[in-house]
């Protein structure tokens, strides 16, 4: 069994790793709630997820193995 005795100190890197992780996920926080909160936010943010979803269907439709689901 371990004890406090037995932790080793946190290092300098394992604490800018954190800093940095925890930098990165207020940042990510922050902007998700803007989207969430502002309309003109939204409606950028649907327009670019739509455009992006709209060249994911072409793509895929383009495969020779998959033609939008029709049967043969």
């Amino acid at each position: 069994m371990t004890g406090p005795a037995d932790r080793r100190a946190l290092t300098f890197r394992d604490s800018a790793i954190t800093f940095a992780f925890t930098t990165a996920m207020v940042a990510v926080l922050a902007v998700g709630l803007l989207i969430l909160l502002d309309p003109r936010a939204q409606s950028f943010w649907g327009a670019k997820a739509s455009d992006l979803g709209a060249t994911a269907r072409t793509f895929i439709d383009g495969l020779p193995w998959f033609r939008g689901g029709a049967g043969p």
